[in-house]
């Protein structure tokens, strides 16, 4: 809903989290640490991406407080962040891979507990075999069966 120039959005889940959120457009970078030494802003770079996204005002049940600050949506929708970097062409593939791995400790601060990867596969930290698993849904949430 929009109104007065500004657009609303929320989203409520099943065990009674939700938020509340304003859109917003800016630049997104997209990129390891050690990509920001290297990169001229200025210039324009394939990391960067034009991305509209919603400012949370208001968080109720587990986004109070759990570990995570915030929450991304991967769905198949065009406003989600791999197909918005898929159509600006800043991947060469529309996909995405997820890394995760079981962190002992954690802090506020975060943990180093994963990858995810947009456009394709990172296999630097693999331990054991990559396992695939496809998308069977037509449009919607991503489906597999793992």
């Amino acid at each position: 809903e929009c109104v007065g120039g500004k657009c609303i959005l929320s989203q409520t889940y099943t065990e009674g989290s939700s938020w509340e959120a304003f859109q917003a457009v800016d630049k997104l970078f997209v990129g390891g640490k050690q990509l920001t030494r290297s990169i001229d802003f200025s210039r324009g770079s394939p990391y960067v991406a034009d991305f509209v996204f919603g400012c949370q005002t208001k968080e109720t049940g587990l986004f109070v407080t759990q570990l995570a600050d915030g929450i991304m949506g991967m769905s198949a929708h065009p406003a989600t962040l791999p197909q918005v970097l898929y159509e600006q062409g800043r991947i060469e593939h529309n996909m995405f891979s997820l890394c995760v791995r079981r962190e002992l400790h954690v802090s506020k601060q975060g943990v180093e507990a994963g990858r995810l990867t947009f456009g394709g596969i990172d296999m630097r930290s693999d331990t054991s075999p990559m396992v695939y698993a496809r998308n069977v849904a037509k449009s919607g949430w991503f489906t597999c069966f793992v």
